[in-house]
């Protein structure tokens, strides 16, 4: 069977997009006009002149982002790590710690709404139906569905239930397919509409804040998982940190987060969906990731990636890509349906031959 990256990808065929090389990625990104914001919800910033992770100089990659889903108000560079043995993507400037709950006021993991909000109408129906037609085409195979079922539970099905924490909880909705298989699950939540919806709606125990603020019990989880969190604070290595320390002897930590060097950040460059500035602060590798877990004390580790979600990644590029943002108030085009289910495919062969290449990174590490 020939290499994914051989010629023309399915991918290119179905959207018309060329596939971006990695010598290509360095490169600005021209924004869409600003528009006209209040005073009040612009964010104060802080510059970031060396890597977090090692301390090396960086070299901007991309110049002139702009907030593509909420339109929050500014522009942003993302920073490479000149290092060899490190490459961390992070933001620069970035959004103070007392301001960057400004970009999250209409953030989608804190809406308590199971329901899609949708356009209305006959067509809206039908895409739907088509979109979900679409997405069973890669699921047909055993092998993805087993990797989508354990990537919903942070690859711990094979794993005992225990006492779990989520940090980032969102509205809960993870924490319930934990429950029901049987774990004793916590929450915690910096948003309190999104902590009070888990709470009231679906009788979870929330705890609201910092995890820096919170006395939680020292050595009292059996698992402590992260999903798309890592990447959102301004200090990585100390919330790894406090999730050890959180964990009990044995205990295993599991966080997902962005690859930076996956398929979609290679196909779709500045436009791709999990650069996600101002809330991604950091984009982190295999290798990065690796380097962050074991500052915070984990020796005991494995990393790999995965392309379980990569529809749901490529989706929203592809319309950033055509239109300079992210529309997350309706269902996406059917062309963009499509074209999500095509990479999704894609993606799931490209990894069979390199393995670094999922969208997301996974981080299983054992205390």
């Amino acid at each position: 069977m020939a290499h994914p990256s051989a010629g023309t990808s399915p991918f290119h065929l179905l959207t018309g997009h060329p596939r971006s090389h990695t010598n290509q990625m360095s490169q600005t990104l021209t924004p869409p006009p600003a528009q006209e914001t209040p005073s009040e919800l612009r964010l104060e910033t802080e510059d970031v002149n060396a890597c977090p992770l090692c301390g090396s100089s960086g070299d901007p990659l991309y110049e002139g982002l702009t907030d593509r889903l909420y339109g929050v108000p500014g522009q942003w560079r993302i920073q490479k790590c000149r290092a060899e043995n490190c490459g961390l993507l992070w933001l620069d400037p970035r959004p103070t710690p007392q301001d960057i709950g400004k970009a999250y006021a209409e953030y989608f993991t804190h809406d308590s709404s199971s329901q899609p909000r949708v356009r209305p109408g006959f067509l809206s129906r039908v895409a739907e139906l088509q979109g979900r037609f679409l997405r069973k085409l890669w699921q047909i195979s055993s092998r993805q569905k087993r990797v989508r079922s354990a990537a919903d539970l942070m690859f711990l099905d094979g794993v005992k239930p225990g006492r779990l924490l989520e940090i980032g909880c969102g509205n809960g909705r993870r924490l319930v397919q934990f429950r029901d298989h049987g774990w004793q699950v916590e929450g915690l939540e910096v948003d309190a509409k999104a902590a009070r919806s888990a709470r009231e709606g679906l009788g979870l125990t929330v705890h609201e804040g910092l995890i820096a603020d919170l006395d939680l019990e020292a050595e009292f989880y059996d698992a402590v998982i992260l999903s798309h969190v890592i990447e959102h604070v301004h200090d990585p290595v100390g919330l790894l940190t406090e999730a050890r320390r959180l964990l009990r002897p044995q205990g295993i930590l599991t966080v997902t987060t962005p690859n930076a060097i996956g398929l979609g950040h290679r196909t779709f460059g500045p436009h791709w969906y999990g650069l996600d500035s101002p809330r991604h602060l950091f984009i982190f590798s295999p290798l990065t990731l690796d380097a962050a877990a074991r500052r915070a004390g984990f020796n005991d580790l494995r990393i790999w990636t995965v392309a379980a979600h990569a529809s749901a990644l490529a989706t929203p590029s592809l319309a950033t890509q055509s239109n300079g943002r992210v529309n997350m108030g309706s269902r996406p085009d059917m062309e963009y349906l499509v074209a999500g289910t095509a990479f999704q495919l894609w993606a799931q062969q490209y990894l069979r031959f390199d393995p670094d290449s999922g969208e997301e990174c996974v981080l299983q590490a054992t205390k």
